[in-house]
């Protein structure tokens, strides 16, 4: 505190020029507040804004200057990102020559440019703590009331975006156009900055303010012409999963109240199409006017909106399904994916191919977080530690890779097995590593030295899928030979050996560690005392509990299931289904 005090005061004092010595007299002989945290601070920060404002002018001017004041200082205090002088006055609709006043006066607490394109910035964040805070900024010429100034920036956000966004905003005419072959400066010449800011963060001022998106029209009325222009501009600026985060955060305001259900819909209707067509128009912007219509359901509000702007060498759309499907997203590597894992935590997906990458997406918008490259051939395993800081994948380079899920880095590469890796699980604490191969073996792997501590044999073909208990004491590995082995972590002894009848793709532990959950059944450990037995399996045509028939299995259904949990049965294929099961 005391640093800044010293250089707010030298910087006030020195731009008083030959009234520098008055400036600091009025600072010292100021009388002095209730002493009590940030007092002098405080003292310090009302002094210099009394002589922000000319108390000479007349009360129409002196309203005037108030305003200015809270629309400029204000707006610079709760930015969620710094703009320069041009582009704030874009964006507050004010003359460059208008808001050069206020910001002018305000040169010891703000770093006010000269040079053009340079950013505004606060000296210190204590400014706008102080500003916003009411029982610190005594003087109410000088409080910012920061819901109204959220509010302010929303409404500027939407008018900006009303008078700039349209269709094709770079001239490329031609609908394929990538990303990544239009230049920077053409982007940035035409989507300036204030509206690159304003398209990034119009949902954010909303969110701050005490705005009800429920009755403001200007809302429904900005997704019913705007939506599809906002879509393109934010995939020009590279920032398209914003809109993802925007709109859910939307949803769920409209749906803390649910006074308008037809606004409601539009939204969700907006979300379900920016989540299906995502991946087309971050890549090519302007497919969000042609596949992103043409392939969303006959009764997707938002295509019958903007059914307008499909290009007129789209004769005939095809016939589609009448609604959204529960499928939200794709995400796409360029070759076949061997491997999908979910962090514990629901916020990131972990996707291994044939093109030899490990791929991160975020989980709620589905952007591509970062591409993890090492292996020389297919990634047949992956895995994610459950705090979410490693992440490991199997090869049919015969490689183990452990990877940094923060700085992305490749932190080890474990070799020893002989055969492609095809299946891989980290322990809870984040210690051990195992990996099960074609070599008919599976490893266990020191996490933090990536020193091999143990070969454990005894399958007969190779392993297709290994888990660790959670209390990191069991390993249990499925293999080609149709068995289970469960194996003692410490000693490395085969303490059992389960004949189920398949090869596993799926294999893990239930929370209490006493049964193994795989896709094909739900499956008691045999030296488990657990007394909520779930022993359910399914074969070709029956699913059995216990070792007894319980349910046939329709043909159409048979040989397109997998078990999500023992009372839960997945169909996939021609038929997307699911049957839940309560269990005597």
């Amino acid at each position: 505190g005391l640093f800044i005090y010293a250089a707010t005061v030298c910087r006030f004092a020195r731009e008083g020029g030959s009234l520098a010595g008055e400036r600091l007299a009025r600072l010292i002989s100021t009388e002095r507040l209730p002493a009590r945290a940030g007092t002098e601070l405080d003292r310090m920060y009302m002094t210099v804004l009394e002589y922000s404002l000319n108390t000479k002018l007349d009360p129409g001017e002196m309203a005037r200057t108030q305003e200015l004041f809270r629309r400029v200082a204000g707006s610079v205090v709760v930015l969620f990102d710094a703009l320069s002088p041009a582009s704030l006055a874009m964006l507050l609709g004010e003359p460059k020559e208008t808001i050069a006043s206020p910001l002018g006066s305000l040169h010891s607490l703000l770093d006010v440019p000269e040079e053009e394109g340079r950013l505004i910035r606060l000296l210190h964040p204590s400014f706008r703590e102080f500003l916003l805070d009411p029982q610190r900024c005594a003087i109410t010429d000088f409080y910012i009331d920061g819901k109204e100034a959220h509010k302010l920036l929303f409404e500027c956000c939407l008018r900006i975006m009303a008078s700039h966004l349209r269709q094709d905003m770079c001239d490329l005419r031609r609908p394929g156009t990538r990303v990544g072959d239009i230049s920077r400066s053409q982007v940035n010449e035409k989507v300036p900055f204030a509206v690159h800011y304003a398209c990034r963060y119009w949902v954010g001022h909303l969110e701050r303010s005490d705005i009800d998106p429920q009755e403001h029209c200007g809302i429904a009325d900005f997704l019913a012409t705007r939506f599809l222009f906002w879509l393109e501009a934010l995939a020009l600026i590279g920032r398209l999963a914003d809109g993802v985060a925007m709109i859910r955060i939307l949803e769920t305001r409209l749906h803390r109240t649910e006074k308008s259900p037809g606004l409601g819909a539009v939204v969700y209707d907006a979300k379900q199409l920016l989540l299906s067509h995502s991946s087309i128009i971050g890549e090519a912007p302007l497919q969000v006017y042609s596949s992103a219509l043409v392939f969303s359901p006959e009764a997707s509000i938002i295509r019958r909106l903007y059914m307008a702007q499909v290009p007129e060498w789209i004769v005939r759309a095809p016939a589609l399904s009448e609604d959204w499907s529960g499928h939200l997203q794709t995400l796409s590597h360029p070759s076949v994916v061997r491997a999908v894992t979910v962090s514990p935590d629901g916020r990131l997906i972990v996707s291994g191919s044939d093109d030899n990458t490990v791929r991160v997406w975020d989980a709620v918008t589905g952007a591509e977080r970062c591409v993890l490259k090492g292996h020389s051939s297919w990634v047949n395993a992956v895995a994610i530690l459950p705090d979410g800081r490693l992440i490991v994948s199997g090869s049919r380079d015969n490689t183990v890779r452990v990877w940094d899920a923060v700085t992305d880095a490749e932190r080890r590469v474990l070799k020893g097995h002989s055969g492609a890796v095809s299946a891989v699980a980290i322990s809870p604490d984040g210690r051990l590593i195992v990996s099960g191969s074609d070599d008919n073996t599976v490893r266990v792997w020191d996490a933090v030295t990536g020193a091999e501590r143990r070969v454990l044999k005894g399958n007969s073909s190779s392993v297709s899928a290994v888990a660790i208990s959670p209390d990191g004491r069991l390993i249990v590995s499925g293999s080609r030979d149709n068995t289970v082995r469960v194996w003692d972590a410490a000693t490395s002894a085969e303490n059992n050996v389960l004949q189920v009848g398949a090869v596993l793709r799926y294999l893990s532990f239930s929370s209490c560690g006493k049964h193994l959950v795989t896709d094909r059944g739900v499956f008691q450990l045999p030296s488990s005392d657990c007394r909520c037995s779930r022993n359910v399996s399914a074969t070709k045509s029956w699913i059995t509990h216990d070792g007894k028939d319980l349910l046939y299995l329709h043909p159409d259904y048979q040989d397109s299931f997998g078990f999500l949990s023992d009372i839960i049965l997945v169909f996939v294929g021609r038929i997307s289904h699911a049957l839940q099961l309560k269990l005597p």
